[in-house]
C-alpha cells in the first residue's frame, strides 16, 4: 500500500515594513507579500502627529520596472480620509527593488526584496 505524498505550502512571508525620513516626515512604507497594495503612514516628527492632505507618490525602480510616479492618494475610511495613510496597489514580481517616496517634495527611499 502506498502512502500519499505529503505537501507542504511554503512559509509565509508577512508584509515587510520600513521606517524611512523624509525631511520633517517620519515614514512608515508596508510592502505586502509577494505584491499588492503598498501603504505609507506619514507623522510630522516635530509634531508627532499624522500628516492630512500631503502630496504623496511613489517611483519604483529595479527588475525592469519602468521608473514612473505612481500618485497615492489618502486611504478612504468609512467617515472620510484616515489621517496620515496613503496607498496605491502596485504589482511586483519576485526581485529587488528600490522604492521612493515623495512627500510635498521630499523623498525618502528603500531597498526592497520581494519574495
Amino acid at each position: 500500500m502506498s502512502m500519499p505524498a505529503l505537501t507542504q505550502d511554503p512559509p509565509s512571508i508577512g508584509a515587510q515594513h520600513y521606517a524611512l525620513i523624509a525631511g520633517p516626515y517620519a515614514v512608515t512604507l508596508t510592502v505586502p507579500a509577494p505584491r499588492g497594495r503598498l501603504t505609507v503612514g506619514i507623522a510630522d516628527r516635530s509634531m508627532d502627529m499624522a500628516v492630512s492632505g500631503a502630496k504623496v507618490s511613489l517611483q519604483v525602480s529595479g527588475m525592469g520596472v519602468p521608473s514612473i510616479p505612481v500618485p497615492m492618494p489618502a486611504v478612504a475610511g468609512p467617515h472620510g480620509t484616515v489621517a496620515g495613510q496613503y496607498a496605491a496597489t502596485v504589482a511586483l514580481m519576485p526581485g529587488a527593488y528600490i522604492i521612493a517616496i515623495d512627500i510635498n517634495g521630499k523623498r525618502a527611499s528603500a531597498h526592497v526584496r520581494i519574495w
